[in-house]
């Protein structure tokens, strides 16, 4: 292990709303573009209004390679709030093959129609070096 002097990271924030027309049927829906190296350190599902028509609705949250990478245990929409088996932050760090975050519908009883949710992500990415730490000077009120 080594001292890190510099290359610190601000988390990056993004917030994805998705309604009920965003995720007919049961195919995998891109909702977010993360770049190579990004770690989710945070991330939230709320419904805003319940998901309805049909039976139930339920959602993963993943990416290419694993589509419920945050969420083990599906997580149901067809409630509003915070959803029963919300999704799980796992630290894993993207890599080429999973330029996306990905959400997966199942539907029992048909298509939604009405719903919304927004999903919030905040995440860091390795090797990103624009917010370093000065040397304090330019706070300390130093003559120019």
């Amino acid at each position: 292990m080594s001292l890190l002097t510099d290359a610190r990271q601000y988390p990056l924030s993004a917030q994805v709303d998705i309604v009920f027309g965003d995720i007919p049927g049961s195919a995998a829906v891109p909702v977010l573009d993360l770049p190579q190296g990004a770690t989710i350190v945070e991330m939230v599902l709320y419904v805003d209004t319940a998901f309805s028509g049909g039976t139930t609705h339920d959602l993963d949250i993943g990416d290419a390679s694993d589509p419920n990478r945050y969420t083990p245990t599906i997580s149901e929409i067809d409630a509003t709030g915070i959803p029963t088996n919300a999704p799980v932050v796992n630290y894993f760090v993207t890599t080429g093959s999973e330029p996306q975050l990905t959400v997966t519908p199942t539907h029992t009883g048909g298509d939604p129609t009405a719903g919304a949710a927004r999903l919030l992500v905040r995440y860091v990415v390795e090797g990103r070096h624009n917010e370093n730490q000065g040397d304090g000077l330019e706070f300390q009120g130093a003559p120019a």
